[in-house]
C-alpha cells in the first residue's frame, strides 16, 4: 500500500536536487544537509572500515555461547519502571526544572528552548533494558541543548548542531557510560528494591553482561552496540544506490531483505520488521541515516579525550556524574552549533576525526566479553 508513495517521495527527492545550488552534486547534497563536510567518498571510507573489521567479529561471536539474559524479559510493570527512570535522571543530574519525561510510541527529544527540554520513552513490560537505554539516550540529546552557552541560547546556533554531533552525545551517554558497571554501582541496588522478584537471582555482573550482549536482529532501534552500525550500513548502501541509479527502486524490499541476510544473517518476514520500520524515508530524510553510525564514531573519540582529564569510572562510582557533564559542557556543549563537526572534534580532542578509535573500542570490548583472542 505504501510503495507507490515511497516511489513518489524518491522521485521528488531526486527532482529537488535540480533546484539546489550547491558545490556538490546528487546524494552528496543530502549527506551535507545532515553532516556538513561529509561526502560519499568519506562515508565509503568509514563504512568500508566497519564492514571489514566488524562483520567478521559479529560472525565469530554468533558461534559463541549466548550470554544469559532471560531475566530481561520478565514482567516489569510500567508504573514501577517510571520510578526507575526518574532515579536514573536524578543520578545523571538531569534538571527536571528545565525538562520533563513523558511517553510516546517512538522515543525522541524536543528542545523548545535551553530551559525546556522534553524527552520521551516507551515502556515495554516484557523488556527491562529498552526504556532504560532509551531514556539515557534521550537525556544525552537534552543535556547537549541544556548546556549550550547562555550567549547562544536565543540564537540560531542554540540547536543547530549536526545530526552526527547530536547523536554522538546521546550514544556517549547510552553506550559509553550507561553500559559500564560503574554507572550502576549506585543504581542497581535501587533497581533490585523496585523489582525484588524479577531480579532476585540476578547480580550486577549478570545485568551488565546482558546489557552489553550482542545478537543479530531485525529492528534498528533495539539493536545492540556492536551490530547497530551494520543496520546503518545497509540503509546507507541502499540510499547511495537509489541516487546513483545502481538500485532498482521497484525492488527495494527484496534488496533490503537480502542485505540483512548478507550482513546480519537474519531475514525479515514482513515489511514492518524490515523496510517499513523507520520513518526517515517517509519524510524524505535521505542522508540522515549515516549520521547515526558516525555519531558513535565521534563519541568514541570524545570519551578517549575525556578519560585523559577525569577518571570516568570513579566519577560515576562516587555519584559525581556532574563532573562528566562539566567536561562535556566545557569541551563540546557550550559551543552549540558554532563550529562544524570536524572543527568541534579538533577543539574537544586535539585531533582530527579518527574512526579507528571507534572500531578499536568495539573490537576490544566484545573480544573481552566473548573470550575472543585478538
Amino acid at each position: 500500500m505504501f510503495e507507490p508513495y515511497l516511489l513518489r517521495i524518491i522521485e521528488m527527492s531526486k527532482k529537488l536536487l535540480e533546484y539546489r545550488h550547491s558545490d556538490v552534486e546528487g546524494y552528496n547534497v543530502y549527506l551535507g544537509d545532515y553532516e556538513p563536510g561529509m561526502t560519499i567518498e568519506k562515508y565509503d571510507e568509514f563504512f568500508d572500515l566497519i564492514k571489514k573489521e566488524l562483520v567478521p567479529l559479529i560472525k565469530e561471536i554468533s558461534g559463541k555461547e549466548k550470554i544469559r539474559n532471560d531475566f530481561v524479559y520478565r514482567n516489569y510493570p510500567a508504573e514501577i519502571q517510571r520510578k526507575m527512570m526518574n532515579k536514573i535522571l536524578e543520578y545523571m543530574n538531569f534538571d527536571l526544572e528545565a525538562g520533563l519525561i513523558s511517553e510516546t510510541e517512538h522515543p525522541f527529544t524536543n528542545s523548545i528552548s535551553k530551559g525546556d527540554n522534553r524527552i520521551t520513552t516507551h515502556y515495554y513490560e516484557n523488556n527491562l533494558l529498552s526504556s532504560i537505554f532509551s531514556v539515557v539516550h534521550e537525556a544525552g540529546h537534552a543535556t547537549y541543548n541544556y548546556q549550550v552557552s547562555d550567549e547562544l541560547a536565543e540564537t540560531y546556533l542554540f540547536d543547530n548542531m549536526s545530526s552526527g554531533m547530536h547523536e554522538s552525545q546521546s550514544r556517549l551517554m547510552e553506550n559509553y557510560l550507561a553500559r559500564r558497571s560503574s554507572f550502576w554501582d549506585n543504581l542497581f541496588p535501587y533497581m533490585k528494591e523496585l523489582f525484588p522478584e524479577q531480579l532476585n537471582d540476578v547480580s550486577q555482573s549478570d545485568f551488565i553482561k546482558a546489557a552489553n550482549a550482542t545478537e543479530c536482529s531485525l529492528i534498528r532501534t533495539e539493536a545492540d552496540e556492536l551490530t547497530y552500525p551494520l543496520h546503518i550500513l545497509i540503509r546507507y548502501e541502499i540510499e547511495k544506490g537509489i541516487f546513483d541509479g545502481t538500485v532498482d527502486v521497484n525492488d527495494l524490499e527484496n534488496i533490503w531483505n537480502n542485505k540483512y541476510e548478507e550482513y546480519l544473517g537474519v531475514r525479515p518476514q514482513k515489511a514492518s520488521e524490515g523496510i517499513l520500520q523507520d520513518v526517515h524515508w517517509s519524510g524524505g530524510s535521505f542522508g540522515y541515516f549515516p549520521t547515526y553510525a558516525l555519531g558513535s564514531g565521534y563519541a568514541a573519540q570524545f570519551v578517549r579525550a575525556m578519560s585523559k582529564d577525569i577518571n570516568i569510572d570513579e566519577c560515576m562510582r562516587n555519584n559525581e556524574f556532574i563532573k562528566i557533564k562539566e567536561w562535556l559542557k566545557e569541551h563540546i556543549h557550550k559551543y552549540g552549533g558554532l563550529n562544524t563537526p570536524l572543527e568541534q572534534i579538533k577543539i574537544a580532542t586535539g585531533e582530527d576525526f579518527n574512526p579507528r578509535y571507534y572500531i578499536g573500542y568495539l573490537k576490544n570490548k566484545y573480544s573481552r566479553l566473548y573470550g575472543i583472542k585478538k
